[in-house]
């Protein structure tokens, strides 16, 4: 057996054995929302509920449609879940150009997946009903791109199948928003593809998009999720709600995070391979190693640590205290160093749409939670995209060793 048959054949081991024990893990929660979707259809029929939650709480009409038909039965979300993480592996792989070697570069990206932060991977995958609102959406939506990238040389039933996955990615209206769209546009006018599908599948994302965003139940959710969770959010301005949002965003990077800390130390060791490092990504390079080091550190304990690498949320009590905002410092630091390290890599326009713009659009999916009164109330899961975006481009970047 030759060497690549075995990795191949070893890879593939280690995704079946990841997608039972994922299977195995998984159970219903007997309260909170898990409870709620699983007798909502008791006194009411299915339309009658989509239709209740559509004027009063939110458009996501087919994600909820799914779930309450599905989530009573264990069968389908202990298959869907662990299929969701290999399909949004497997994209993954072959959009950063694993195309020779898909199965072990699935079998690393799925792990990587397994690896970001329990508590964001705990709502978007682990806990049922939010993976209905994240895993398995992104996932449709990732292999509808994936689908509609090769359009040239698909056949019809992919491609209706495609037309089929973004309409459910896109009741995720973060990715939609974020990923989604701006992908479909930059690929039509950078390829100039004005075909029939493409031109479809464009208006199809969008529509489905404004369905979801316009919904009457939107408006009276934000009402009621104000007078809940954060009263004077009517009286913020654009520049208070973006900082909100940034502050979800910067204490995520601050926390001991163990896939960005790995992202940091791709862009550093392949940008010291690349070589011919000019003086602004040797700056970079720099501020990147001191942030990787406050990894394996706990510095909860040391003031004047705590004051660069404290992951707390902003609130009323630190408002004041000048050391509540200089981890914003860093965290901006090392967001601009990211870009100007992925940037080295970045020969023409094309590669700064598919390595820089991906790392920015990832950064613009937390700070667009800002825009809602659920900012922190919507819990980690909210970081998903961020995270898979830095998969998605370290995978890239390593791709052209």
């Amino acid at each position: 057996m030759d060497n690549k048959k075995l990795i191949n054949i070893t890879s593939l081991l280690f995704i079946l054995s990841l997608c039972v024990f994922i299977s195995l893990s998984l159970h219903l929660f007997n309260g909170d929302d898990d409870k709620f979707f699983g007798n909502a259809l008791q006194h009411r029929s299915l339309f009658e509920f989509l239709d209740w939650r559509y004027h009063t709480w939110t458009g996501r009409m087919m994600i909820e449609g799914l779930m309450v038909l599905t989530i009573n039965h264990a069968w389908y979300w202990t298959i869907a879940i662990p299929l969701s993480c290999v399909i949004t592996a497997l994209s993954i792989a072959d959009l950063a150009g694993y195309k020779d070697r898909i199965i072990p570069a699935t079998s690393i990206i799925l792990a990587a997946i397994l690896l970001i932060n329990h508590n964001v991977i705990m709502e978007a995958m682990w806990w049922v009903t939010g993976s209905y609102n994240y895993i398995q959406p992104i996932a449709a939506g990732l292999l509808s791109i994936l689908i509609h990238s090769r359009c040239k040389t698909t056949g019809v039933t992919a491609k209706l199948l495609s037309f089929i996955f973004v309409i459910f990615s896109c009741f995720n209206e973060q990715f939609s928003i974020v990923i989604l769209i701006p992908y479909v546009i930059l690929y039509t006018f950078y390829s100039k593809n004005y075909s029939v599908y493409n031109i479809s599948y464009l208006a199809i994302s969008v529509l489905a998009t404004v369905f979801s965003l316009t919904a009457p139940g939107n408006k009276a959710r934000s009402i009621t999720e104000t007078a809940s969770w954060m009263p004077d959010y009517a009286n913020l301005g654009i520049v208070e709600k973006v900082a909100l949002g940034f502050d979800r965003l910067s204490s995520h990077i601050s926390e001991q995070n163990i896939i960005f800390t790995a992202f940091i130390a791709i862009l550093c060791f392949m940008a010291i391979k690349k070589g011919k490092i000019n003086a602004p990504s040797l700056i970079a390079l720099f501020i990147l190693v001191v942030k990787a080091s406050t990894f394996f550190i706990f510095t909860r304990y040391s003031s004047y640590l705590n004051m660069l690498t404290h992951a707390d949320f902003l609130n009323f009590g630190s408002i004041s205290d000048v050391a509540t905002y200089t981890p914003y410092v860093l965290s901006l630091l090392v967001l601009f160093s990211c870009i100007q390290l992925i940037s080295i890599h970045c020969e023409d326009l094309q590669d700064l749409m598919r390595l820089v713009l991906p790392f920015i659009l990832g950064i613009a999916s937390v700070v667009v939670i800002g825009m809602s009164p659920t900012v922190y109330a919507s819990g980690y899961r909210v970081l998903f995209i961020f995270n898979i975006c830095n998969i998605y481009i370290a995978s890239s970047i390593m791709r052209r060793v």
